[in-house]
């Protein structure tokens, strides 16, 4: 538990930053343009993640994975391998944005758009500068360098926020053109301080292209694993974008922007947890053939995401209303209906998470991508009902926490078919106690539009000591030391 601890202590604080950086940039729209603006940018940058996703061959993970497995002359070998394959598709998606951005901005807004041509294009050499950014974190995590990896998206979101300000300022002289240009100078920022990091690191130097049998196995190991995760990778991606769509057709931008307040507040907190996980989780479980080491880490990590998330997921479903004023307006109140429910399924979400995480590290890829693609689907499926015959942005939330819970039963009989995994009584109740406190939090709390400070500090106060109830005698000594050794040091 103390090495996963300090694992995700390396990158906690660069997700938060990053996550704060974000926060910022969306409050600057949110202020100067309203949900209209929030909602224009959340189709470009969404549209930007999927290209992504399909230039990378979703192959971050594969990626890590490769380099964690491997040592020597075949991990030098592969990284190159690696590189010059995204090379080849990221060139590929910038020509398809460079030559048809109309039809693209056509198929998202369901109808021709000034200006928007323009910002698409931008969004192609936003696309190539990611792909860079995501491959370089990708080596430095496989490295075992993650407090530096979690550097990078606090640069890319930091630059970005630093020129929405002054950019925004003009009020009505901003472009869809524009909306772009931010996307453009944080993956730039991001790709040049990522390569300058893993340059000074001395842990990898790229070969020139070349095609051998070693070659070949490195390609086919990488797209072994990263063929399912593309089609998991590229539906987790476009499905947000495409239910974005239909928002917009179904209730226009400022519609989509009020669904992305929701989405966005509802992601953004749980991405910090499995963000910090994963640098540690993912390696960790790779490494491991030892069926009873495997089976004591992902114990652990589920024991520690319940523990996490509890506090964590009540927090934000009392104080809510505060959240979205400060980080929006007013005008995103609206969102809150949504919100109800989808923090509900983050304890899902981030449950799920923890057993689906053992099929990319055993690379038990058709099962990942089946469930994936799935879940996707009936994503898509159920935003489509709930936008064009229910016309209820609500549903969405209610569809997004019936979908979580269903797929945790299934990862749930994943786990114990294919590792083994049995939970005793006690090991039961403790993702059962969590989930009772935060239902209760969340009625108690559910029609709130302002915070009720008294029913707030007792909800959280009820999770955290949930959480500190789930500790082990040894884990809360150790919290008692390390509180009494701070205190210590500040006299």
């Amino acid at each position: 538990m103390r090495e996963l601890l300090r694992a995700v202590a390396k990158t906690v604080g660069g997700s938060l930053a990053a996550l704060l950086m974000g926060m910022a940039v969306v409050k600057i729209i949110a202020h100067f343009i309203g949900p209209e603006g929030v909602g224009f940018f959340s189709l470009l940058r969404q549209t930007q993640q999927v290209a992504i996703a399909l230039a990378m061959v979703n192959g971050h993970t594969a990626l890590v994975q490769g380099i964690a497995s491997q040592e020597g002359e075949a991990r030098a070998r592969y990284i190159s391998v690696v590189f010059w394959v995204v090379v080849v598709l990221s060139a590929a998606v910038l020509l398809v944005f460079t030559i048809a951005p109309g039809e693209i901005s056509h198929w998202l807004f369901g109808r021709a758009v000034s200006g928007t041509p323009a910002a698409f294009r931008l969004v192609g050499v936003s696309v190539m500068c990611g792909v860079a950014f995501t491959f370089a974190s990708g080596v430095l995590i496989g490295h075992g360098l993650v407090g530096r990896a979690s550097l990078v998206q606090f640069v890319n979101y930091a630059v970005v926020a630093i020129l929405a300000y002054p950019l925004l300022m003009i009020g009505h002289g901003v472009t869809p053109a524009d909306y772009g240009w931010l996307l453009v100078s944080g993956t730039a920022a991001a790709a040049l301080f990522s390569t300058v990091m893993v340059w000074r690191a001395r842990i990898v130097r790229i070969r020139r292209a070349e095609w051998n049998p070693q070659s070949a196995a490195a390609a086919r190991h990488f797209f072994t694993f990263s063929s399912g995760m593309m089609v998991a990778g590229v539906v987790g991606t476009a499905v947000p974008l495409a239910v974005r769509a239909l928002v917009v057709r179904g209730f226009g931008l400022g519609g989509a922007g009020v669904f992305d307040a929701a989405w966005t507040l509802s992601m953004s907190y749980v991405l910090i947890v499995l963000t910090s996980f994963s640098s540690f989780y993912l390696p960790s479980l790779s490494a491991v053939r030892d069926p009873v080491v495997r089976v004591e880490i992902i114990e652990r990590v589920f024991r520690l995401a319940i523990i996490l998330m509890v506090p964590l997921v009540t927090g934000v479903i009392v104080f809510k209303p505060l959240v979205v004023s400060l980080l929006y307006s007013s005008a995103f109140t609206p969102s809150l209906v949504i919100m109800r429910w989808m923090l509900i399924g983050d304890y899902f979400k981030v449950m799920s998470w923890v057993f689906s995480y053992t099929m990319l590290a055993y690379a038990d890829i058709k099962m990942f991508m089946v469930t994936e693609t799935i879940w996707g689907l009936l994503t898509l499926a159920g935003a489509f009902v709930s936008v064009r015959f229910l016309h209820s942005l609500e549903m969405l939330g209610v569809i997004f926490v019936l979908l979580y819970v269903a797929y945790f039963v299934v990862m749930l009989q994943y786990v114990m078919g294919r590792h083994g995994i049995r939970f005793g009584k006690h090991a039961i109740l403790q993702p059962l106690a969590g989930f009772v406190v935060i239902v209760a939090s969340s009625a108690l709390t559910w029609n709130d539009t302002v915070v009720r400070w008294p029913a707030a500090v007792l909800c959280v106060g009820a999770a955290a000591l949930v959480s500190w109830l789930l500790l082990s005698r040894d884990e809360r000594a150790s919290v008692r030391a390390w509180i009494a050794l701070r205190r210590t040091a500040q006299l």
